[in-house]
């Protein structure tokens, strides 16, 4: 025999917070074009389109002849580059 399990009802701004959670899990590993992910970088799409065929810029994912973008890559090349200080000098 099993334990009964204790569940309450979840308030009105849980559920909110919940779907909102959901979404941003959803978005993250949803596939952006290589014009999308360009967009967000604030570059060409020529130029992402460059450096991905000299085996730069973000990692991507390539399925046939479609070559898409996640958010989650994008976000950690970006994070990669990012400059917390510099030196003095």
């Amino acid at each position: 025999m099993t334990a009964p399990v204790n569940r309450r009802l979840m308030s009105e701004a849980e559920i909110e917070a919940e779907v909102q959670r959901r979404l941003e899990a959803a978005k993250r590993h949803c596939l952006l074009t290589n014009e999308e992910a360009a967009a967000w970088m604030g570059i060409s799409p020529s130029t992402l389109h460059q450096w991905r065929a000299k085996g730069r810029g973000p990692d991507f994912v390539k399925d046939g002849g479609m070559v898409g973008y996640t958010m989650t890559a994008l976000e950690a090349w970006r994070e990669a580059r990012t400059v917390r200080h510099s030196a003095s000098g």
